[in-house]
């Protein structure tokens, strides 16, 4: 791999790690930021969504499935964000600074079972409907080609 496409790549994951600590919050004292990602789940031919209907031992697991012919790639599982849908719109929940590596994932075609530790960074989350929101890029495209998927979910 070229020095450049690397340093490229490490770029980008800092950058969506920024992204996604602006746009995350924390436990039963919820603070809303005015600030959601608009536009989710718009990227062709991958998807996120629930495994399960269940929240277990504080860890959600998702379904990511790209039926590209290219890999996709991301932060590690400690890179996403949680909105929660609060007056009828997604609004971020804010949280502190955490702790993260800048490990990056790569997605080939296929369906690939993430599991992300929703209640180590946010503690117990209230009753409420709420959307986990990440960011991905198709291999070789960087930043510039950045793109969201989400999955809703439900705590009682």
């Amino acid at each position: 791999m070229l020095v450049e496409e690397r340093m490229k790549r490490i770029i980008a994951l800092v950058l969506c790690l920024v992204l996604a600590l602006s746009i995350v919050g924390c436990g039963n004292k919820m603070k809303y930021s005015d600030s959601s990602i608009a536009e989710v789940n718009a990227f062709p031919n991958v998807s996120l969504e629930l495994y399960d209907d269940t929240i277990t031992n504080g860890l959600l697991t998702l379904t990511l499935t790209n039926n590209n012919d290219f890999d996709i790639e991301s932060g590690n599982q400690y890179d996403f964000g949680i909105e929660v849908l609060h007056k009828d719109k997604w609004q971020s929940i804010e949280i502190g600074e955490r702790d993260n590596t800048a490990d990056a994932c790569s997605y080939y075609t296929g369906k690939h079972l993430i599991q992300f530790g929703i209640s180590e960074i946010y503690g117990e989350l209230p009753s409420g409907h709420y959307r986990l929101v990440k960011c991905f890029w198709p291999e070789n495209g960087g930043l510039e080609n950045k793109f969201y998927l989400s999955a809703e979910f439900d705590v009682e």
